[in-house]
């Protein structure tokens, strides 16, 4: 169990210090394995280090607890590229070094519009293992919430609903992320002041079981962000897509708060609050936030899976629902509890209608909604 590793003689030991929340940050439960390890090895790096004959390092602008990430250019195509060195701590043996290569394959396959695209990764004898990204140009939802302390209602809903279709996609793919956090979350400016949102480092995702029940080998372990992470990541138990749905709920709380669900204290402490606290409402931060809100947020932050939104597309669904937000029908459909709770409140079955989904308001009162309904389509 991870808490109990922790707790063990190293617990003690200081640790970065997330400067979004105060909170520790990305931490790795792998240890290398007893005998010789078989490690990536990589020289000392820089800007001006040229990476495979093809990736021109230009200039560092960031890192965290996978690597370090550097603004590089495409030598032979002329074309400007994010490049992220994954850390030799992540690369310890054979078995961690096939787990990326296959893992990097599948970040690579994963297209969608909310997800940074993934050009080309590679092991290097210049730089290690690496991962070749489009290049963004914005901030992160971390340093946003620090600018702004939190954000309006309205516009967390929407970032985040962009988050859950991101990750929606890769559990299509058979992805689950492990370390959804705002400083994972990317926000460019789009012609006309909207924002455009990218899902970051699915390179430490976790790819899901395979059909005959094995579970492929992966290259990090139990590897998380200790104030975003599930209860069961920090049990170190087995997880599935519910795990990303609680960190989700995280995320939102943080956007609408200012900070996440649980801070400050030693990692211990914080891993234990996910196992056994209980989470705070976020309308305690912030009064804006409406009653319905607060619900879906404590729902996705239950410490039992099955408790939870089954899918980051139902946590979307209800979180829009809860504070009024129309659906475009071609692409989304209302969360499932409420198109059930509005059929069964019928006594002639479901209603074909081309009205938008039901807005918030009415959560929980299908009756009323009904003959809301009725109302307006006689009155046509």
């Amino acid at each position: 169990m991870l808490l109990d590793r922790l707790a063990g003689t190293n617990a003690g030991q200081p640790r970065a210090v997330d400067p979004a929340f105060a909170v520790p940050s990305t931490i790795s439960s792998e240890s290398p394995p007893d005998g010789p390890v078989v490690a990536v090895t990589r020289r000392p790096v820089d800007a001006g280090t040229l990476i495979d004959g093809k990736y021109l390092l230009e200039q560092r602008i960031g890192a965290g607890g996978m690597g370090v990430v550097y603004l590089a250019k495409h030598v032979a195509l002329d074309r400007r590229v994010a490049v992220k060195l994954v850390s030799n701590a992540h690369l310890v043996d054979a078995n961690a070094i096939r787990g990326f290569e296959r893992e990097a394959v599948v970040m690579a396959r994963l297209k969608h519009p909310n997800i940074v695209t993934i050009y080309d990764f590679g092991i290097s004898v210049d730089a290690g293992a690496y991962f070749v990204m489009e290049m963004l140009e914005g901030v992160t939802l971390g340093q946003e919430i620090r600018k702004a302390g939190r954000l309006d209602v309205e516009r967390a809903v929407s970032i985040v609903g962009d988050v859950c279709k991101a990750v929606e996609a890769a559990h299509a793919a058979g992805v689950i992320h492990r370390d959804l956090k705002p400083d994972n979350v990317f926000i460019e400016s789009a012609p006309g002041g909207s924002d455009v949102v990218k899902v970051l480092d699915f390179g430490i995702a976790k790819l899901r079981e395979t059909g005959d029940g094995s579970e492929p080998e992966g290259f990090g372990g139990c590897i998380g962000t200790p104030a975003y992470m599930s209860p069961e990541q920090c049990r170190d138990d087995a997880i599935d897509p519910r795990s990303d749905v609680y960190a989700l709920g995280c995320v939102l709380f943080a956007c609408l708060t200012g900070r996440p669900p649980f801070i400050g204290g030693s990692v211990v402490s914080l891993l234990a609050r996910h196992v056994d606290g209980v989470p705070p409402h976020p309308s305690s931060f912030n009064p804006d936030i409406p009653e319905a809100l607060d619900d879906v947020v404590l729902r996705a932050l239950n410490k039992m899976p099955d408790e939870r939104q089954p899918s980051a597309a139902e946590f979307a669904a209800q979180m829009r629902h809860a504070v009024g937000a129309r659906y475009e029908v071609s692409q989304e459909a209302p969360p499932s509890e409420l198109r059930e709770a509005l059929e069964s409140s019928s006594t002639t079955g479901p209603r074909e209608s081309n009205l938008p989904a039901p807005v918030t308001s009415f959560i929980g009162r299908a009756v009323d909604l009904s003959a809301l309904v009725s109302s307006i389509e006689s009155s046509r």
